[in-house]
């Protein structure tokens, strides 16, 4: 009898932590799939179906976030439930973590969200404001680039609030602020001479034009095989006409490509 009695509470907890486990692992399947679901939805609603391939991924995000928690939350309390001292404190703190660390969750996806919406924004923007067409010459999009750089940005402002909801110390978020800023000045600064790299070219041919006179306005010049009347001389551009028609070239081109000059 006193052996049963032993036995049995221990069998008991056994299965009362089996039941967690397998309650739990059930509802993250389940709630899971529904918090996808809830934001597929969203999606398809006609004033955020523009937004719907952010809020989809959203949806991803937040499925596996929410199964993992569950999942995390069944064994914790399954290992509580089975009076393990050692465990005992973990769990204790772990489950009080939990709130904090879903506000620190759903501070990331606001931002993970407006970030999308502002990098898009700011990359339209720009190339309706004619960015794209300026740096024609690149190999990639400027405009693209900057709304990536939109995007870290806003991102990386709602990591900061998520890390101090999650209480660590002000002064390594403050360091790890300043090198990811560092880090992307130094990267756009790259960006920028990548850019204007080649009308630095532009500049300084503009200049000996001017300064050594290979040709004036009202003269003709023989560029590439055509006869051009030059009408204006700008900073990077040369502004020609011929065949009635005004022409627009790069002052690096006119220079690399001028057979000769002539009044």
């Amino acid at each position: 009898m006193v052996l049963q009695a032993y036995i049995n509470p221990q069998l008991e907890n056994i299965l009362i932590s089996l039941l967690y486990l397998l309650g739990f692992f059930i509802a993250a399947i389940f709630f899971s799939k529904k918090i996808k679901q809830v934001f597929e939805g969203l999606g398809k609603l006609r004033a955020l179906k523009k937004y719907s391939k952010e809020l989809e991924e959203i949806g991803g995000i937040s499925e596996i976030f929410v199964k993992y928690l569950l999942y995390f939350l069944g064994i914790i309390l399954a290992l509580l439930n089975l009076g393990i001292d050692v465990v005992n404190v973990f769990a204790v703190e772990a489950i009080e973590a939990i709130p904090n660390l879903v506000i620190a969750f759903s501070f990331i996806l606001i931002g993970f969200f407006i970030a999308n919406i502002s990098s898009k924004i700011g990359e339209d923007f720009l190339k309706n404001k004619g960015l794209d067409d300026l740096f024609s010459n690149l190999d990639f999009s400027a405009s693209s680039i900057i709304g990536k750089l939109i995007y870290y940005f806003v991102l990386l402002i709602s990591i900061i609030i998520a890390l101090t909801q999650l209480g660590l110390r002000i002064e390594l978020i403050a360091w790890l602020t300043v090198g990811i800023v560092l880090s992307s000045f130094i990267f756009l600064l790259f960006l920028i001479y990548g850019m204007v790299k080649d009308y630095l070219k532009d500049f300084f041919a503009g200049i000996l034009i001017r300064q050594r006179k290979y040709f004036r306005i009202g003269e003709y010049i023989l560029v590439d095989g055509k006869k051009l009347r030059v009408m204006r001389i700008g900073i990077l551009f040369t502004q020609l006409k011929g065949n009635g028609r005004i022409i627009i070239k790069r002052n690096s081109f006119i220079l690399e490509n001028l057979d000769r000059f002539f009044k």
